[in-house]
């Protein structure tokens, strides 16, 4: 009975180990060039969403929201994430055209 509580106590140690090596894992944080990417990028697209949202400066908007969308998808793929890079892409060439419509056929 003895050896049985022993093992039971070593295996519930041993598992309450392994619990706090998972959960150090998830916390730490790698502050690389892609998350400084990913969040400058995040910011960009949220200040080009504003400007659409009030009406303002729309090739500001389209420039602005285009640099996002191509921050997001260098991350994407260097993540290997091919919903992000997929939906980033597609967004970079609509909102390049719309540049292009600005700039060139309006001029």
């Amino acid at each position: 009975m003895r050896c049985l509580k022993v093992l039971a106590t070593r295996r519930l140690r041993r598992l309450r180990r392994n619990r706090r090596r998972k959960s150090n894992k998830k916390t730490i944080v790698n502050y690389g060039f892609l998350w400084g990417i990913k969040w400058l990028s995040t910011f960009v697209l949220l200040i080009g969403i504003a400007l659409r949202s009030a009406g303002v400066y729309p090739l500001l908007d389209l420039i602005l929201t285009a640099s996002g969308a191509a921050g997001w998808a260098l991350v994407a793929y260097r993540w290997n994430d091919r919903a992000l890079l997929v939906i980033n892409s597609v967004a970079l060439v609509l909102l390049l055209v719309g540049i292009l419509e600005r700039t060139v056929v309006d001029g």
